[in-house]
Order: C-alpha cells, then sequence, then structure tokens
C-alpha cells in the first residue's frame, strides 16, 4: 500500500483488513491483513480454512479496511469469487491456523 498523501509505504504500523461480503451484504469473514516484512507496502490476508464455507461462486466483494501508519483512511471494495482450491493462491503459505 502506496500512501499518496504522504508519499510514503503503509508498515507495520498501519492497520489493514479484509472482510468477504456476500451478495445480500452480509459478512462471511473478516480476517487481518499482515505486512510482509522487508516489502514496500505489502499485506497478505488468508480467507480458508476449515471453517471457511460459503457458497463457491460469484457475486462476492472483497472490501479492504484499514488506517495508514499516519491516521489516513482506506476503504477499497474488490469484486471477487468462491473457488474450490488445494493449494495456497498467492504470496507465502497460509499460516498452520488456516490450513
Amino acid at each position: 500500500m502506496f500512501d499518496t498523501e504522504e508519499q510514503q509505504y503503509w508498515t507495520t504500523n498501519a492497520t489493514l483488513t479484509g472482510a468477504l461480503i456476500d451478495q445480500f451484504g452480509n459478512t462471511i469473514v473478516t480476517v487481518p491483513m499482515l505486512h510482509v516484512s522487508g516489502s514496500n507496502g505489502n499485506f497478505v490476508g488468508y480467507f480458508g480454512g476449515s471453517q471457511f464455507l460459503p457458497a463457491y461462486g460469484q457475486g462476492y466483494t472483497v472490501v479492504l479496511t484499514g488506517t495508514s501508519d499516519w491516521g489516513n483512511a482506506f476503504n477499497f471494495p474488490i469484486p471477487a469469487q468462491v473457488v474450490i482450491t488445494t493449494r495456497s493462491i498467492g504470496a507465502g503459505t497460509p499460516p498452520p491456523s488456516s490450513q
């Protein structure tokens, strides 16, 4: 995450969460997005695990919400779909608690 107002990348002092919202506006799950150490503002979060049981398909939105190191607010909706996978998609390996 790059803060254009401050002209700096977000760090571990920033907070960022991701919420999976269904087509009816219901929050399915909210997860913390963790700062990737040594990165230029990269954050990663894992939506999954044995307790993650939404219906497969489209019609979902992931809403990223956060506050930068300097107190600037962020709210960004991203269209999403739920798919079946047996591996992690994206950077890194999911933590043991979400496998």
